[in-house]
């Protein structure tokens, strides 16, 4: 029988390195009152922000009485498992956040480090959930620090490659030191790539990485680092190249994000590319402040709508604006919501999100 669920955002590396992470401790220690346990008894969710407003609005539809749901609900199967992880991601509903505190208690672990989420929860009841919810550093960081303190174990040190993936998704690196050089960022980006590539995103494979650290067989652990760094180097340049060259010819700078008596203006793409801010550096130093991207879900039947800051040093928080307008989040130089096709269409229509 499955005693634990992790529910992890399963479209990067900090999501399922959090979910491996998980895994790793409860595989080898003590947690939060429960046995030691085997893989089997782990069962990992992986979702997109898309993905769990559907859980919410499918529960949402059990309280109609007239309109009863053909199947049950993800949700109402959760009350099986003795501890229920979310991790990197949130519902975008406060009210369902404060659901799964007020309905599941101490059963709930939630690590984050998306700040609109994070100061939404301090007035809410979600706010008192276990786990640890930290904007300067990534969820994955988080995770461990919470899975070391909840294992009643000395402070154990993650490894300097997680550290680094943790650099890269909080954007920590725009304010460290090691990562002054653009030359510095660049190989974080792609040390980011190659361990997507290599673990195709998989919970298993991040358990079984962070295990190799835990069990203290560093080369192990250090050998699959350097082969993801290898790789990444190769694939990164390459997908970077090709991104932005697609991006400086055929990218829309009629576009503009548009805050109080004020527009910045944008360069908006749709595609089906994964994009970073990177992407977007042909336009540094220039008026275009701002990269859009879409990418359309046909089997949802809505868009996903990324936001980026072109310069590191913007003040501009994309998090925030997503937030307050499109019931999306992130952080300050990269945030992404969900978009209806009518709300796509008006956007696309005026060119001004």
């Amino acid at each position: 029988m499955k005693q634990v669920l992790v529910i992890y955002h399963r479209e990067d590396n900090d999501g399922a390195c959090s979910a491996g992470i998980i895994s790793a401790f409860l595989t080898r220690h003590k947690v939060a009152g429960l046995p030691t346990l085997n893989p089997s008894e782990i069962e990992f969710y992986g979702v997109s922000y898309v993905d769990l407003n559907k859980d919410w609005d499918e529960f949402l539809a059990t309280k109609i009485k007239d309109n009863p749901p053909v199947k049950k609900p993800k949700i109402t199967k959760w009350d099986k498992y003795q501890l229920i992880f979310m991790v990197d991601i949130s519902f975008n509903k406060i009210e369902a956040m404060n659901y799964m505190y007020n309905h599941f208690g101490d059963r709930f672990i939630w690590c984050d480090h998306h700040a609109p989420i994070i100061e939404a929860s301090k007035e809410n009841p979600v706010g008192n959930s276990l786990g640890i919810r930290r904007t300067d550093q990534s969820a994955l960081l988080n995770t461990w620090d919470w899975m070391v303190k909840a294992s009643g174990l000395q402070h154990i040190e993650p490894s300097p490659y997680l550290k680094k993936l943790s650099d890269y998704d909080s954007w920590a690196f725009t304010k460290m030191p090691e990562y002054e050089k653009e030359e510095d960022q660049e190989k974080l980006f792609a040390f980011n790539t190659g361990v997507t590539r290599n673990s195709n995103l998989s919970p298993k494979w991040f358990a079984l990485w962070v295990g190799y650290w835990l069990d203290d067989c560093e080369r192990s652990h250090f050998n699959i680092a350097d082969d993801a760094d290898k790789l990444g180097t190769l694939v990164y340049n390459l997908d970077k190249e090709r991104t932005s060259r697609a991006i400086a010819a055929h990218g829309d700078t009629n576009w503009s994000v548009y805050v109080p008596d004020f527009c910045r203006r944008a360069c908006a793409i749709i595609t089906t590319e994964r994009i970073n801010s990177r992407n977007f550096a042909c336009f540094r130093g220039t008026d275009v402040v701002n990269g859009i991207v879409f990418k359309v879900d046909a089997a949802s039947d809505t868009v996903t709508m990324s936001l980026y800051n072109v310069n590191d040093d913007d003040v501009f928080h994309c998090g925030e604006f997503l937030k307050a307008y499109y019931n999306g989040g992130g952080h300050p130089g990269a945030a992404g919501c969900t978009l209806t096709r009518e709300q796509f269409t008006k956007l696309f229509l005026k060119r001004t999100i």
